[in-house]
């Protein structure tokens, strides 16, 4: 079965037949290749959000189609039969306090799976198995997620929807007010769930160094619509789109650009801080 999200002519508007009415998404056409990670990035208003809810049907289209698999999402898509679409294409929101709501963390992990009819002992299983994935210390299970860090509250965002072994993971900006440490792991987890259980991985940011190191493809939104799709390395290396486009440079490309006018030049502009690190190297053995 193809597992690709497809989007057909989606066009989606807020506040329809109001003073207000606002064009979200202006007619997208994109076609999201399972198995892969994928980057969606752009200003703030640009659509990024909007987009994503359209995959587990947050949102639906005013006009056009998505295919997620087997599943048809069309304006008129009646919410009750959206329970297998929702175990397929998991979310994970900005503000992890907008997803966590149970007493303890064990009952916000277990919560997926209760919905979706599992029994206990593999519900104890699922809690186990998860928790210990994404770096919860058993210690914190019984306590209340409300009570935990926010770099903590994420991890626990995280387990909730890995819970229901989901085949799509989508995460809004997932590490955006963490510390450098909580970074890395967040997105080590990421690219480890999409490299060894083949999860799509769908990563809205506005961490230009993480969209370029761990992407197998970005899509850049502006003004509801998507204004580019391709690989990382030809728009981060495109000093011109991202200028166009109101996207920082990555660090590492800076050093790379910055090397290049102090001539130490390296063959390849590097997207990967250690890659780079190691370029330099290589090429100071040289000299």
């Amino acid at each position: 079965m193809d597992n690709s999200i497809l989007f057909k002519n989606v066009t989606y508007k807020y506040q329809t037949n109001t003073p207000f009415q606002h064009t979200a998404l202006d007619n997208i056409n994109l076609k999201i290749k399972p198995g892969s990670f994928v980057s969606i990035v752009g200003k703030t208003g640009s659509g990024k959000s909007t987009l994503i809810k359209h995959i587990n049907a947050l949102l639906k289209p005013n006009s056009g189609t998505i295919n997620v698999g087997e599943f048809t999402i069309k304006p008129n898509t009646n919410n009750k039969n959206l329970k297998k679409l929702r175990r397929k294409v998991g979310m994970v929101f900005q503000f992890p306090e907008q997803q966590l709501f149970a007493n303890t963390v064990k009952e916000d992990i277990s919560f997926g799976p209760l919905n979706f009819g599992f029994n206990k002992e593999k519900i104890s299983n699922i809690i186990n198995k998860v928790s210990n994935l994404v770096g919860i210390d058993d210690s914190l299970l019984n306590k209340s997620p409300f009570e935990l860090s926010g770099g903590q509250q994420r991890r626990v965002a995280i387990a909730d929807v890995l819970a229901t072994n989901p085949e799509i993971l989508i995460l809004d900006e997932p590490t955006a007010g963490l510390d450098p440490e909580g970074k890395k792991f967040i997105m080590t987890l990421l690219k480890q769930l999409n490299e060894n259980q083949n999860i799509t991985i769908i990563l809205v940011s506005h961490q230009m160094d993480d969209v370029a190191k761990y992407s197998d493809e970005v899509i850049v939104m502006q003004d509801g619509k998507l204004v580019q799709q391709c690989y990382p390395d030809e728009l981060f290396t495109n000093v011109n789109l991202l200028k166009k486009y109101d996207l920082q440079m990555p660090i590492s490309v800076k050093i790379n650009l910055m090397l290049n006018e102090k001539d130490f030049k390296l063959n390849d502009l590097h997207l990967d801080e250690d890659e780079l690190i190691d370029a330099i190297i290589n090429k100071l053995k040289e000299c």
